[in-house]
């Protein structure tokens, strides 16, 4: 299982504001940290048929203005379903976990609005009634 992930405490909300300084520390976390450890898993998996489990974040779904650490969960979101892809013709499974807003010192302050408001540029569902799905897994 794989969950990386972190934005220093005093990075600014978004990529407009702030020193960019400490923002490598933070992409190359949240990003290259889950591509190493599936890099250093996979052969192992392909020998039992396991499952490489990555931690995402609702982050990656949901569009935030200029918001770099949402970035970051997007390409964790789309190196699993490039992973799926991969691995499950060579009988590894890949799930992506992608948990929302949780009521923690992250969010000293308050949860910015953007978080709790509803996504600007829904995906189209089967049904109306049908939701947007916050984990992905296969077989």
């Amino acid at each position: 299982m794989a969950n990386f992930g972190f934005i220093p405490a005093d990075h600014p909300r978004t990529v407009a504001d702030g020193d960019p300084e400490p923002w490598a520390p933070m992409v190359l976390t949240n990003v290259l940290g889950p591509a190493l450890l599936a890099n250093a898993a996979l052969p192992h998996l392909e020998t039992t048929g396991g499952r490489l489990v990555l931690i995402g974040s609702v982050a990656g779904l949901k569009n935030s203005p200029a918001n770099l650490y949402s970035a970051t969960k997007w390409a964790v979101t789309g190196m699993a379903e490039n992973l799926r892809m991969y691995a499950t013709s060579r009988g590894v499974g890949v799930t992506l976990v992608n948990p929302g807003v949780t009521d923690t010192a992250f969010w000293q302050g308050g949860v910015p609005p953007f978080a709790l408001s509803p996504s600007p540029s829904p995906r189209p569902s089967a049904s109306p009634s049908a939701s947007r799905p916050t984990s992905t897994s296969t077989p």
